[in-house]
């Protein structure tokens, strides 16, 4: 019965095991969900940090090549 001394409703301790895997299993289901897409953000930051270590080595050698000013997040370098 309810611990609720106004309710007194007969509880089927079954329905509620029921009730509580399902949840269980629902948040597992999100938990994975989320992992997995942390786990493909991660993935696209790492091979976008490459990317940048990339442009910037490029335009370095460039620099060093033509001797000109670069302007690179509104400071200006010179090349």
């Amino acid at each position: 019965t309810c611990a609720n001394t106004r309710c007194g409703a007969t509880l089927d301790a079954f329905e509620f095991l029921r009730t509580n895997a399902h949840t269980i299993e629902r948040a597992w289901l999100n938990y994975r969900q989320v992992s997995r897409q942390a786990s493909e953000i991660a993935e696209r930051v790492h091979v976008l940090k490459k990317e940048e270590a990339r442009l910037r080595a490029m335009i370095k050698r460039l620099q060093d090549k033509s001797g000109a000013v670069l302007a690179v997040r509104g400071k200006d370098t010179t090349l």
